[in-house]
């Protein structure tokens, strides 16, 4: 088949529906498909190169019909290592708070699970409260929360510069879950090291 290609000059999908393996009707479909595919290959490097070359873009444009919110969701849902998301969560004892563009979920699409989840992160809850109200592993949060944390629909709380004192008035139970933080921060700085406390890889600058 590669040969046959090559001597042709021609594209793969033009020779799949000549030869009868795909309905023309399908073509769009499949290569939307394929161009998918490879952007959640994406997700699971953890470095590399490319090369952008003048004048080698092809003839037709291909428009995606997934909204890259969702791609970038279901690009970590596969993808996404938990071990490495973890720690630059800063832990399951994280927590998050919403930004205002709750909107964006819409075009996310979540699970009814997810949904609950990302609800759940109020900026008071931990991560790990989180997946247990929200019935999701935390590996499944983690990935979750990372895909809300990098389309900017959530915050940690330390992000705010100017809150008012009212947001700092804490229920006894919001004061439990903040000593529960520091504490695994602390636990951190004893145990392991700043590039674990940072959640930053250990070639930062």
């Amino acid at each position: 088949h590669e040969v046959v290609l090559a001597e042709s000059g021609r594209k793969t999908g033009a020779i799949l529906v000549e030869r009868g393996y795909l309905k023309e009707s399908e073509l769009l479909y499949e290569v939307r498909r394929h161009y998918e595919e490879i952007l959640f290959s994406l997700f699971g490097w953890e470095e590399g190169v490319f090369d952008i070359v003048p004048g080698n873009a092809p003839d037709d444009h291909v428009r995606l019909g997934t909204h890259p919110a969702a791609l970038v969701v279901e690009g970590l849902r596969r993808r996404g290592d938990a071990t490495r998301l973890v720690p630059r969560l800063g832990g399951m004892l994280a927590t998050l708070r919403p930004t205002g563009r709750e909107d964006l979920l819409r075009d996310c699409a979540l699970s009814e699970k997810e949904w609950a989840a990302a609800a759940l992160m109020d900026g008071r809850r931990p991560l790990a409260d989180v997946a247990r109200r929200g019935g999701l592993s935390e590996v499944e949060v983690a990935r979750l929360a990372w895909a809300l944390l990098v389309l900017a629909i959530v915050r940690h709380p330390t992000a705010v510069v100017a809150v008012h004192e009212a947001e700092w008035e804490l229920a006894a139970d919001d004061a439990e879950v903040d000593r529960g933080r520091v504490a695994a921060r602390h636990a951190l700085v004893r145990e392991g090291d700043y590039f674990e406390v940072l959640g930053v890889p250990r070639d930062a600058s």
